[in-house]
């Protein structure tokens, strides 16, 4: 019976490439959590002027209705 020794550089080398994989993925996942964030903050400045905009139509639409009675 013939001992082989364990290949460490092989081992070393695939611990190596999956720690910087990792390392790498959440570098980018931490990129998509703040991108996520910048993208919240629009989807809620747009929300909030779609609603501005639909209440100022509204009001301009009470007062026409208005004026159009009175005359």
């Amino acid at each position: 019976m013939q001992f082989n020794p364990p290949n460490l550089h092989n081992q070393h080398q695939s611990l190596c490439h999956a720690h910087n994989s990792a390392r790498i993925c959440l570098m980018w996942l931490h990129g998509v959590d703040e991108n996520m964030g910048k993208s919240k903050k629009l989807l809620a400045a747009m929300s909030k002027r779609k609603r501005t905009y639909r209440n100022k139509w509204i009001i301009e639409r009470v007062i026409a209705d208005r004026q159009a009675q009175v005359q």
